[in-house]
């Protein structure tokens, strides 16, 4: 298939998001290594999703700077099906002594929403760089440079970032 029309479009959209007065947070997870160290450490027993670990790390980063700069704000996240109600059930503790997140965080349809398409196209590079990185996947020297390049001009909208 030939990349380069649709990267062309890709690199387009990330000019705009460039321009826009946006800061990005991300957590990624190595799902794999991550339920190994679950059981190595705990057994197989112990099962914690790694959405709800990244969405905590987030949710926490977040709410602390806002209360920084004595703020408020919202969570939008994509719709996924099963989150919404395993968020809900720790929604409680996370917020406890947190005031500055004043919704609990709203579920969106990707297609539907601008917020999360370009949240959808930050990961998409997050995860093609990382995938690189790691030797996961095989490109061809112009689709592996567009992913590092873009993901190089992205992470500089990025202020705090967690690989785990």
């Amino acid at each position: 298939k030939d990349w380069h029309e649709n990267f062309k479009i890709l690199d387009n959209l990330e000019d705009l998001i460039m321009e826009l007065d946006i800061e990005f947070n991300f957590v990624a997870i190595n799902k794999k290594q991550f339920k190994l160290d679950l059981q190595q450490r705990y057994g197989k027993f112990v099962k914690i999703d790694p959405y709800i670990l990244g969405f905590t790390t987030l949710y926490n980063d977040f709410s602390d700077k806002l209360e920084k700069n004595n703020d408020k704000g919202i969570i939008f996240l994509d719709e996924i099906i099963d989150i919404p109600q395993t968020l809900n059930k720790i929604y409680p503790e996370l917020s406890a002594n947190k005031k500055s997140i004043i919704e609990q965080a709203l579920f969106l349809k990707s297609k539907d929403t601008n917020f999360i398409q370009i949240a959808d196209i930050f990961s998409f590079y997050v995860c093609q760089y990382l995938n690189i990185l790691k030797g996961n996947k095989k490109y061809s020297n112009f689709k592996e440079k567009h992913c590092i390049d873009n993901y190089n001009k992205l992470i500089t909208k990025t202020n705090k970032k967690y690989l785990i």
